[in-house]
């Protein structure tokens, strides 16, 4: 019997920031298809109708069997969407097994205790934006505009109301019972022999201080002016609020007098003003307020470090296909101290130094790669693949997205040499003999890159 396996990485081409990937292995006895993700970043009726476009194309691949198992790596649309535009295409088709990351199980205590806490946050991130857009003074509408930068541009979910609603829909459409995955586990593919591919979870963490910690360290990242965000909601929320004794400020609001109200000022208070005025140091100014687009940014990134990590290792061949979503730098720090469960595990050594194919964190974003880690992936065969494409407004915009960041993209072409695919049409690297022969193929709608035994 011949146990030869072929592995196919079809990369969906969006035409827009966004995560779609179909995995296929065959050994000519059995095969198996794996959807990661599904999503993209603007969610319009253009993308609704990508979005039947590529169901269309699962179709034809999966035949009658269906998808035998999706993965979610985190609650974005640009990983997420698809599963509620197209939602009844997915139930169509047919799903057996999805696989989510133990912060979705609504039985993990420590899963509730940590969704709880991102909830009081978002609710008061909520808050705010509502007092800024009741709250009509001059001062604040730069703050205003930036804030709903953020939360419209970047379809941002403050409430998660549309992912959400994905999630439970993949909760749902499986005909087996949805797998909660945990770093340290090694879980078999369905309907494929153990023997042939296994994977193993590297996140995200259970430990909570790494997934807050969403900043590399020095030398982590591809950024090197890359900065901490610091910032206190309360203290935003309180000065937003108009009550009479403020908690986290020393005066009640009978010693506060505010500078936009100087007009109707007494006279007294006014001669007091001009003393004062001389030293601008005295002044509680609003201008702090900006850092609400900050507080709303890191909020984002925290989302990003939820990601649940695979490791897919083709076991006859030696090789491992690693997906980290958008994972940042705690999620990546943390996999050195995993303690695997299970059988046959491998060190993180092995895995990086096995890795054959790196879906690229975030777009080629600067901080959702780590440079100690693509370090360590040394394999001759290593191949790029970034769901970018520089057509996105939000990449030819004044003052861009930087994606893919420029020192990222050069350390990948040089650990690649060159074999770098990206979604945007005419933007994959054939340099000569560095692509396998009919390893690669390109079509509009996507991708695909081919492994054989």
């Amino acid at each position: 019997m011949n146990n030869a396996l072929t592995t196919k990485i079809r990369m969906y081409r969006l035409h827009e920031l966004g995560d779609c990937f179909l995995l296929s292995f065959n050994d000519t006895t059995s095969e198996s298809h794996v959807l990661i993700d599904c999503g993209s970043f603007r969610n319009s009726n253009a993308s609704s109708k990508k979005f039947k476009e590529i169901t269309r194309d699962i179709r034809k691949i999966v035949g009658p069997k269906g998808i035998d198992l999706i993965v979610a790596t985190h609650q974005h649309n640009d990983h997420m969407s698809g599963f509620q535009h197209a939602r009844k295409d997915f139930e169509s088709i047919g799903v057996e097994q999805v696989f989510l990351s133990w912060l979705d199980d609504e039985n993990d205590a420590l899963a509730l205790d940590i969704g709880e806490q991102h909830n009081k946050v978002t609710r008061r991130l909520q808050s705010i934006r509502g007092r800024l857009k009741s709250d009509r003074r001059k001062e604040l509408a730069p703050i205003r505009m930036a804030l709903d930068e953020v939360v419209d541009e970047r379809s941002f979910e403050i409430d998660h109301s549309f992912t959400g609603k994905a999630t439970q829909f993949l909760k749902e459409v499986g005909t087996r019972p949805v797998q909660y995955l945990r770093p340290g586990q090694i879980v078999k593919v369905p309907n494929m022999s153990e023997d042939l591919v296994r994977i193993h979870v590297l996140g995200p963490p259970r430990n909570y201080k790494d997934i807050r910690s969403t900043n590399p360290r020095k030398g982590e990242s591809y950024d090197r002016h890359l900065s901490s965000i610091l910032f206190s909601i309360d203290e935003l929320n309180n000065a937003l609020s108009d009550q009479r004794a403020d908690p986290n400020f020393p005066f009640n609001d009978k010693f506060k007098e505010k500078l936009s109200n100087k007009k109707n000022w007494s006279k007294d208070t006014l001669a007091q003003w001009k003393d004062y005025n001389k030293e601008s140091w005295r002044n509680i100014d609003l201008d702090w307020l900006s850092i609400a687009k900050r507080f709303a940014l890191h909020l984002n990134s925290y989302t990003n470090n939820t990601s649940l990590v695979l490791a897919f290792e083709l076991v006859k061949l030696k090789k491992v296909l690693l997906f980290v979503g958008d994972a940042q730098a705690g999620n990546w720090r943390s996999w050195d101290a995993i303690d695997w469960k299970g059988d046959h595990p491998l060190d993180m050594d092995t895995l990086l130094r096995n890795t054959v194919f790196y879906k690229v964190g975030h777009h080629g974003s600067h901080n959702a790669t780590s440079k100690k880690a693509l370090d360590r992936m040394t394999h001759e065969d290593l191949v790029a693949f970034i769901p970018v494409n520089k057509k996105d407004p939000n990449l030819t915009k004044k003052n861009p997205w930087r994606m893919p960041a420029k020192n990222l993209y050069k350390a990948l072409d040089k650990k690649t040499k060159g074999r770098i695919a990206r979604m945007d049409e005419g933007k994959v690297q054939r340099k000569k003999n560095n692509w396998k022969a009919r390893s690669l193929k390109v079509d509009p709608l996507f991708v695909e890159y081919t492994i054989k035994d």
